[in-house]
């Protein structure tokens, strides 16, 4: 047998961690292992991501209990102090003042829907409504595109209540109605005041008001932990897929 074969079959009983070439051909490394670096990276991430959604679904469930509870020890609350006689009557005065007025301004306000300036007003009131929704739907609160468009609302009913008022300021009954109406609502004011404040000052409101203040932030949290480990999950992709294209070459 010659030279050549008896080294090919001592290389081949080898252990098969070293592979073979003859003729002096360099030594191939071993295979990878079965579970790469990247690979129980990006296992550890996925595993992260899920617990951080289970967590963030279990926060915003106490938060809507938290605000469901609220609601109704506020309504509770509400509902036991509503019948304080002041404010009754307060309430009756108010409602047969305003409803007064509307009667003496329903009128007027028909002849007024008749002219095209007014009719202008109220569908630029009634736009200006629409795109504040639109931006409040899509933009955090107090951002400067949001305050921007409330301006835009509040212009918009000062230009109609101007019209309105003018109109009305030519019938001396719709004015002293209006004015009427105007002394009821501020009379209204005083005992509506003293009822918040009993509200706001009792145990088991502050209480509830606690627990959905301490809700909302841990809520909070808890989506700033899933937006990282989403974060994270994409990154061990990412790095996944340039081991993939690596190891192709």
């Amino acid at each position: 047998m010659s030279a050549k074969w008896i080294r090919l079959i001592i290389v081949v009983s080898m252990a098969p961690a070293c592979a073979f070439a003859l003729d002096g051909a360099t030594e191939i490394p071993p295979a990878p292992p079965a579970t790469s670096p990247s690979a129980s990276a990006n296992d550890d991430a996925v595993a992260a991501a899920s617990i951080a959604r289970q967590d963030a679904e279990a926060a915003h469930a106490e938060l809507a209990a938290a605000q469901t509870h609220f609601m109704q020890v506020t309504r509770i609350l509400w509902s036991a102090r509503a019948t304080d006689r002041d404010l009754i009557e307060a309430n009756q005065s108010f409602a047969a003042a305003t409803a007064a007025f509307q009667e003496l301004a329903e009128p007027i306000l028909a002849l007024l829907a008749e002219q095209s300036d007014y009719r202008a007003a109220r569908e630029a009131l009634v736009r200006s409504q629409q795109d504040f929704n639109d931006v409040c739907s899509r933009t955090a609160a107090f951002s400067q595109e949001r305050i921007v468009a409330g301006r835009v609302v509040l212009a918009a009913k000062a230009r109609v209540a101007r019209l309105e008022s003018d109109a009305f300021g030519a019938d001396p009954d719709v004015v002293a109605a209006k004015q009427r109406s105007l002394l009821a609502a501020q009379h209204l004011r005083e005992p509506r005041a003293q009822l918040v404040q009993a509200v706001h000052q009792d145990p088991s409101y502050l209480a509830a008001r606690r627990a959905l203040d301490e809700a909302t932030e841990k809520a909070a949290g808890a989506d700033q932990q899933l937006a990282a480990a989403q974060k994270k999950l994409a990154e061990q992709a990412a790095l996944r897929s340039a081991d993939w294209f690596t190891v192709g070459r």
